[in-house]
């Protein structure tokens, strides 16, 4: 009682370190006095007040006037009805659950976690996905993302524009050959031969390099993005979705109680991890409490102990193994009657 308590100045100071120069949490206790458990945890609600006050103008699907301005750059560029550039970059996951590490190791070599980005001439990146496997391709994280939901659905942004005389309403983006051959994606030519399609080549490699701007100017400008990343230690059930883009809300391991209920049995899963598959389902299955109430799924996170990739990877305790000796039926035959 009666001690004062660290200042808002050295909290805020100490998460523009991190996030500026992607320092780790306890190297700022040598710049403002300040723990490794108090920067992480400042630096979390610091995310989520922007998150809160910027959401609305910043974590948005693009708007009629948005659509308009973009398709005037595109036309301009000599692709006209282009809303960006498509692409996903790789984030490395340093603290990486030992139990995780073969599901989120890609070609790499290290956990690394996936952000599928849609961007302009201006940087603007109005589409962001996060959070999937770094072992999933671009095919997959498009095919797990929301980008051409509002499409599906018939309801997104009014798209017109006319080449060649021929009038179009719908949008495309350009993108590498990895991507599916869809009329709504539009990809370079392969091995060019008459002058025409190498002065298209050309345009489209140069201008599909947008999105690749933006991933540089981003891990620059935040050098966390481009180091490792060492605060996150979980990624299921810890985010939500704002407009088109999910926020990550990544909590300690050990601080993990929140409780995320989400409509749809398997709809969490699906805009996470992907579409549930063989290999996923009993992956999630094994590291989390699940059960449905009333047409909703809850989620609770297990414990070390309790789950069975550490139960059977890592030695036990006596208490913990006469405990699941109990609760499996096993006995020992040759104890005394």
């Amino acid at each position: 009682m009666g001690r004062l308590g660290l200042s808002s100045l050295q909290k805020v100071t100490a998460v523009f370190r991190m996030l500026a120069y992607g320092i780790p949490a306890d190297a700022t206790d040598e710049y403002v006095k300040i723990g490794e458990s108090t920067t992480i945890e400042s630096m979390k609600r610091f995310c989520r007040a922007i998150v809160e006050i910027f959401s609305e103008q910043y974590l948005r699907s693009p708007t009629p006037n948005d659509v308009s301005r973009l398709l005037y750059i595109g036309e301009k560029r000599g692709f006209p009805g282009m809303l960006g550039s498509l692409d996903c970059m790789h984030w490395k996951w340093k603290n990486c659950p030992t139990a995780w590490a073969g599901q989120y190791t890609g070609r790499s070599g290290s956990p690394t976690i996936i952000l599928e980005a849609v961007a302009d001439y201006d940087l603007w990146i109005w589409h962001a996905y996060f959070g999937l496997p770094g072992t999933n391709n671009d095919i997959n994280v498009l095919e797990s993302s929301h980008l051409f939901s509002n499409l599906a659905q018939g309801i997104a942004p009014h798209v017109h524009y006319t080449i060649q005389g021929k009038e179009y309403d719908m949008g495309y983006y350009l993108a590498d050959g990895i991507y599916p051959k869809w009329s709504t994606i539009v990809q370079t030519i392969h091995e060019p031969v008459t002058p025409k399609k190498k002065y298209f080549a050309a345009q489209q490699e140069a201008c599909r390099k947008d999105v690749e701007r933006a991933f540089g100017v981003l891990q620059s400008r935040f050098a966390i993005v481009k180091g490792p990343d060492r605060a996150m230690k979980t990624l299921i059930g810890v985010g939500e979705e704002c407009g088109d883009v999910y926020v990550l809300r990544g909590v300690i391991g050990a601080k993990i109680h929140k409780t995320v209920s989400c409509s749809g049995s398997w709809d969490l899963w699906h805009r996470r991890l992907g579409h549930p598959s063989s290999r996923v389902v009993p992956y999630l299955l094994s590291h989390l409490d699940i059960e449905k109430q009333d047409g909703s799924l809850v989620t609770a996170h297990l414990t070390t102990t309790e789950q069975p990739a550490d139960i059977f990877t890592k030695a036990l305790g006596s208490q913990q193994f006469a405990y699941l000796r109990r609760k499996l039926g096993m006995y020992n035959l040759h104890a005394p009657t």
